[in-house]
């Protein structure tokens, strides 16, 4: 990954294909953080964190103020599975893209 603003690209040109982003939000954005809210149809929203420094990346796809779907590589890439979003269930590293896909795989069905 060749830094956050990158990493912010890449979210940006994901969000711009999706038929289920409302509209992006750069909450944070420095030379090392990024934080970004997507938000998505029907209420849902995707958190969206970055730490350049530590390498650090997270998804969650909130509804009514909970995570119902993640992915993170804290301690090792995993996903929190949408059937019990406490879980984790290790996983191959994961882009954003690949995340977003998973979520309209969801909202669509």
């Amino acid at each position: 990954m060749a830094g956050v603003d990158a990493f912010l690209k890449e979210i940006l040109e994901a969000c711009e294909k999706s038929e289920i982003v409302r509209g992006v939000n750069v909450e944070s954005f420095d030379n090392v953080i990024l934080k970004v809210r997507i938000y998505l149809v029907e209420d849902f929203f995707i958190d969206v964190f970055y730490n350049d420094d530590t390498k650090r990346v997270a998804f969650a796809l909130i509804k009514n103020e909970k995570r119902i779907f993640g992915a993170d590589n804290t301690g090792g890439w995993h996903i929190h599975p949408f059937e019990d979003p406490e879980r984790h269930e290790p996983c191959e590293p994961m882009s954003f893209e690949e995340f977003l896909e998973a979520v309209e795989e969801r909202l669509k069905s």
